[in-house]
Parts: structure tokens; sequence; C-alpha cells
């Protein structure tokens, strides 16, 4: 059959690049070389270095990023029906994991498998993502400051948290997304023929 639009509703399984990130203290301790800074006689900045180094540990704020969000999700198919086996159209819809909402948006491929249909989609994805403000920014860890790092002055050590909880808050956030659904119902629209 051919002519007229067809609308198709499908769940599936979805991947998308909307990071969850948990932002969460942790200790850290760095080593830095036990110096004595003066003024020399020219009237320049000169520095001493001592036997022996002295330690410092404190909070930073640790950052659990994940690559890939995996989710379940519904979508609706719009696309022109051409009685062919593989139909192209647009989609959009929802998926959930269990912390986030997510709207999607983009085009899809239906492929005719027996009596029912199996899709492929892909397109934008939004929703929230956490986030901290810029004064925390400063106490994020570097993964390339390892623990035990020996530093050459106390000031070159990464500055340390200050306070008892990280405060966090969630902006929304675009990214791409792929999924493979099952269609479950259908909804012819216009005319029909051969």
């Amino acid at each position: 059959m051919s002519g007229g639009l067809k609308i198709d509703f499908s769940t599936g399984v979805f991947v998308n690049g909307i990071n969850n990130v948990d932002y969460i203290m942790g200790a850290h301790h760095f080593r830095y070389r036990n110096a004595q800074y003066f003024t020399n006689t020219a009237g320049g900045d000169s520095i001493v270095y001592f036997p022996g180094n002295r330690d410092t540990t404190g909070n930073l704020i640790n950052q659990n990023k994940k690559v890939f969000n995996y989710t379940l999700g519904f979508l609706v198919h719009i696309y022109p029906r051409t009685g062919n086996h593989v139909n192209y159209g647009g989609a959009i819809g929802v998926s959930l994991n269990s912390s986030n909402l997510m709207m999607l948006l983009g085009g899809s491929v239906m492929f005719n498998v027996g009596e029912t249909r199996l899709a492929i989609a892909g397109g934008l994805a939004m929703g929230k993502h956490s986030g901290i403000n810029n004064d925390s920014k400063q106490y994020l860890w570097n993964s390339q400051e390892a623990d035990g790092t020996l530093y050459n002055s106390p000031y070159q050590v990464p500055k340390f948290f200050p306070g008892s909880t990280v405060t966090t808050y969630d902006k929304l956030q675009l990214s791409w997304f792929f999924g493979v659904t099952y269609n479950f119902a259908s909804i012819s629209a216009g005319s029909s023929g051969k």
C-alpha cells in the first residue's frame, strides 16, 4: 500500500552523549620541598631548599563522568507511505534513565520485518546535566596530579576544597543519540492505493 502518511509508535534502547556527572569530595595528599624565600642583596627574590620534604593533605572534588548514557525510550515515527520494505522519516520521543528524562528529535529508518517493523533512529538529545559553579571548579582534581606528587613550593600545591559538601545544579545539555526500537502500533493518514 502507498500514499499518505504513516505514524508508528515504537519503544527500544538508546545510547546518547548526555553524561551524568557525580561530584564527590576525595582526600588527596601532596608533598612539597622545604624551602625558604628571601630578598637578596640585589633586591631580587631568592629561594633556599633544605633537606627533607613536607606533606599536606586535603579534599579535592572528584568527577565521576560516564562517557555514554544508556536508556530506554519511546519514539513516534512519521514518514510517507511508499509500500516499500524500507521507509525513511522523522522521529520525536523521550527516553528515561534512573535520574533523567531526555527529549529526542531526529530521523529514522523503518524496516518491515514480517508483520512488524524495526527502526534505527538517530539525532539530537536534550536533557539535564549536573554542573558546579565557577568558584568550585578551581578545586577539581586533575588526574595528572597524582597523590604523592612532589612540588618545589607549597604555592604550587593544588588548592584544597574548603567546604564540607559540593553544591551542584542542573543545566540543559544537547548531544547526539542513537537507538534501535520495535514498533508496537501504527496510524495511517491520507489516501492509499497500489
